[in-house]
């Protein structure tokens, strides 16, 4: 086995294995941040694609 492969076997091992349902219940209480900044974000895109397509044509 490689140096480079060594590293990855050990790298593999380090890695913590989280149950599915305790990782389900964790995702399910993360509060969203910037959603309205992300709403505008996504709306700007929206508005502006035309023009770039209208550009890059």
């Amino acid at each position: 086995m490689g140096s480079s492969e060594k590293k990855f076997a050990r790298k593999l091992n380090e890695i913590n294995v989280v149950d599915e349902q305790e990782l389900r219940e964790a995702s399910a209480n993360i509060e969203p941040k910037h959603q309205n900044d992300v709403a505008d974000l996504i709306n700007s895109y929206k508005s502006l694609y035309p023009k770039w397509v209208f550009d890059l044509r």
